[in-house]
């Protein structure tokens, strides 16, 4: 069984992949890579994504929604450090991304909050997280599982 779920992750990741790059019109195209989800700890409902996003467009585009099957909503979130205290708080409005610029989603900065979670996620796994654009429209984002040890864990 654990061969079939490799078999069928690798074939996922590499037509995702292929679809993704197979357009040809990179003046509009959004690229989203390394995306991942971290595996919560047990009993917990909540969870954060992580991912880069590069606007290869000419003109600026907006991140405006991010969604999921696997929880009951998702937001975009930020921490900073305010007051020498690190606060979270949600990105209601979007977030810009300019043409040629790379956004990282990482712990301890921008991540998309998974609230809720509707099943497990386990190390090796993979889901599918959609951004959507306010001109690119929605992309279909596959994320793995990982596991993130406490010790080198900062945030999330």
């Amino acid at each position: 069984m654990r061969y079939l779920t490799i078999l069928f992750l690798s074939l996922f990741f590499v037509n995702a992949f292929a679809a993704h790059h197979g357009d040809l019109d990179h003046e509009t195209t959004m690229h989203v890579v390394h995306a991942w989800i971290k595996e919560p700890l047990p009993g917990m409902t909540t969870s954060a994504a992580y991912l880069m996003i590069h606007n290869h467009g000419a003109d600026a585009d907006r991140l405006i929604g991010v969604r999921t099957n696997i929880a009951e909503f998702s937001e975009i979130h930020d921490m900073k450090i305010e007051d020498g205290v690190m606060k979270m708080r949600a990105i209601t409005d979007g977030l810009e991304i300019g043409p040629d610029e790379r956004v990282i989603f990482k712990p301890g900065g921008l991540h998309i909050m998974l609230f809720n979670l509707t099943e497990e996620l386990v190390e090796g796994t993979a889901r599918v997280v959609t951004l959507e654009f306010d001109k690119a429209g929605k992309i279909d984002v596959p994320a793995l599982v990982k596991k993130v040890s406490r010790k080198t864990e900062h945030h999330h």
